[in-house]
């Protein structure tokens, strides 16, 4: 294995971590609620709600990549962009965005929507490397 595709599986791996760390956060917060000992939650404390910026920067982020290093385009290799190169990437920044306001994405700040475009932008640029 290469360097580069360690680092891409590094970062499958931390996405997942994210992922997985934003809903045992929301489920905690959903759990506190129904025992009556914390508030409603709101809409936006889903992971699964992703913006469409986040997807746009990671589909982006996977075609630069995926035309620089001139990576022949397969039905197989389109559908493992989707998947490790849009869809995981985006859902690891959505659940930044989700750790770091609480469900609340309308009160992140800009840095914090800086942060979620640049893990999104990382996952999307680094999933290229799984299809080499």
């Amino acid at each position: 294995m290469s360097a580069l595709e360690i680092m891409a599986v590094v970062a499958v791996v931390v996405e997942v971590v994210l992922m997985f760390a934003a809903w045992v956060d929301t489920e905690r917060r959903h759990w506190k609620h129904s025992e009556g000992s914390g508030p409603k939650p709101r809409p936006g404390d889903d992971v699964l709600r992703v913006s469409g910026w986040l997807y746009a920067v990671a589909m982006v982020a996977v075609t630069v990549a995926a035309l620089a290093m001139t990576v022949e385009l397969t039905l197989p290799r389109v559908g493992m962009f989707a998947l490790f190169g849009v869809l995981f990437p985006a859902l690891a920044a959505n659940s930044v965005v989700v750790l770091v306001s609480r469900g609340r994405a309308r009160e992140v700040a800009a840095w914090q929507w800086g942060l979620a475009s640049a893990v999104a932008a990382a996952g999307g640029l680094l999933s290229v490397a799984l299809m080499i």
